[in-house]
């Protein structure tokens, strides 16, 4: 049977299904009608609608035509054949979540008629041999993220893209759903990282079919050549250090086309979230696409420094995010102190004279002249200052700082932070000192 006469057939075979189904609301006791059902499945196409998935999922289609369900049963089990164990299968769809064995040859059947409600027989047909024939399918990952704000979607680099939040639930289209994390005034001051994927195979031949893993044999890879090892939590990073604010990923989920064959779903659950970011700062920055090829530009630079440059690297970017998260005095000092102390003292033989090491060295390596770098110290060495005194006694006075001087002590750890990126790695301090520019502890970009 060629696919064309086998398309066919399945084609007809699902008409009549739709003819002769009952809506049962699964462990319920209850049923629904067709046309109640309908009017359920084709509102999953925009506008979107939150929480439909699970509102669909609780009801089955159950084909009354005893003869139809085994004419499907017969084209599936003929079609897929080197894919099904013990009648069940595993799709890319395991990818997602979901229960580990795959599904039953019953819950395709189940999946392609109410395809074949929402998108018509044809479609569904026509969707269940593309899948059997290709390589791959597509999904996107979707990460909500805070701290920003931007009037147009703005392409990252091919395939990945950043894009506002949309202003109300009437703008939404799926791949944008909501995630059920509290107010939705909240999420209107967030964007959204899209990041375009592919998985194969398709489906899993019975021979590679995991019972363990949501992952083998399944690979799920971006489809982003320029950064394929891409992370949302580095971009959202990069972000922070070139806009000086603090930019966090608060949620995260997978879209895919929930009517193309693959994609039964065993289960449904909501995105995962880190919970102390749901209800965090309102305050927002706009950002334009200018801002957002800066992020790049530094996102680029610290993908391509040496390993021990950037391991070295995430104490003092993790630190100075923290003082950015709080208002306390203290907990912003201490942090700063000890993101400054890894950059300029990190590694290096001498113990004494730390505050004066730090200061020393970090006036030479922001500096550019005498009187630059005589103000530079004095300020490195404040920092040292407030940091020891917030770790001694837990406490500073109204007189120890002002707004200004934090603001300044933050912008200081923030530069120091970019030079090491910019510079593509931490100086070798004592030739730093004696003038010299051409020492580097890490690979430098001169070199590359």
């Amino acid at each position: 049977m060629t696919d064309r006469s086998a398309a066919k057939t399945l084609e007809t075979l699902l008409t009549r299904a739709t003819e002769s189904i009952v809506i049962n609301a699964s462990g319920q006791g209850y049923s629904i009608s067709t046309d109640e059902y309908m009017s359920l499945v084709t509102k999953e196409l925009p506008p979107y609608v939150p929480d439909l998935g699970r509102q669909v999922a609780i009801f089955v289609p159950v084909i009354s035509d005893g003869e139809v369900q085994q004419g499907l049963r017969n084209i599936i089990r003929e079609t897929l054949r080197e894919h099904i164990r013990d009648d069940r299968l595993q799709s890319a769809i395991i990818v997602t979540g979901g229960a580990v064995d795959g599904f039953h040859v019953d819950d395709l059947i189940s999946h392609l008629v109410t395809v074949s409600l929402a998108r018509g027989s044809q479609y569904a047909a026509n969707s269940f041999f593309e899948c059997v024939n290709g390589a791959s399918v597509r999904l996107w990952a979707v990460t909500e993220i805070g701290g920003i704000w931007l009037d147009e979607p703005v392409e990252i680099s091919r395939g990945i893209r950043l894009v506002p939040f949309p202003r109300s639930l009437v703008d939404f289209v799926p791949h944008l759903s909501v995630p059920p994390l509290g107010p939705y005034h909240h999420q209107s001051r967030r964007a959204l990282i899209v990041v375009d994927q592919q998985v194969s195979p398709v489906f899993a031949r019975a021979s590679e079919m995991s019972q363990e893993s949501h992952v083998h044999p399944f690979v799920r890879s971006n489809m982003n050549t320029v950064f394929p090892s891409f992370t949302e939590e580095g971009f959202c990073e990069a972000l922070s250090l070139s806009m000086n604010h603090y930019v966090s990923y608060i949620s995260w989920w997978s879209y895919f086309n929930a009517y193309e064959a693959y994609a039964v779903k065993t289960s449904y659950s909501g995105p995962a979230y880190v919970p102390d970011r749901v209800h965090g700062s309102d305050r927002a920055v706009t950002i334009n696409a200018g801002d957002v090829r800066n992020a790049v530009s530094l996102f680029s630079a610290r993908e391509k420094l040496a390993a021990d440059v950037a391991n070295r690297l995430r104490v003092p970017i993790s630190r100075w995010l923290r003082s950015k998260m709080t208002k306390d005095p203290v907990e912003i000092f201490v942090n700063l102190g000890t993101a400054l102390e890894s950059i300029y003292l990190g590694g290096h033989r001498y113990t004494g004279e730390l505050r004066f090491r730090l200061a020393l060295y970090g006036a030479w390596h922001l500096g550019h002249h005498f009187e630059e770098r005589q103000l530079l110290k004095k300020d490195f060495a404040k920092i040292y200052d407030l940091r020891s005194k917030s770790v001694h006694t837990g406490t500073l006075n109204e007189s120890d700082l002002s707004p200004e001087f934090t603001a300044i002590a933050q912008e200081l750890c923030l530069r120091s932070i970019i030079k090491v990126i910019e510079d593509g790695g931490f100086p070798d301090w004592d030739q730093l000192v004696l003038g010299s520019t051409a020492g580097y502890l890490g690979e430098h970009p001169t070199t590359r």
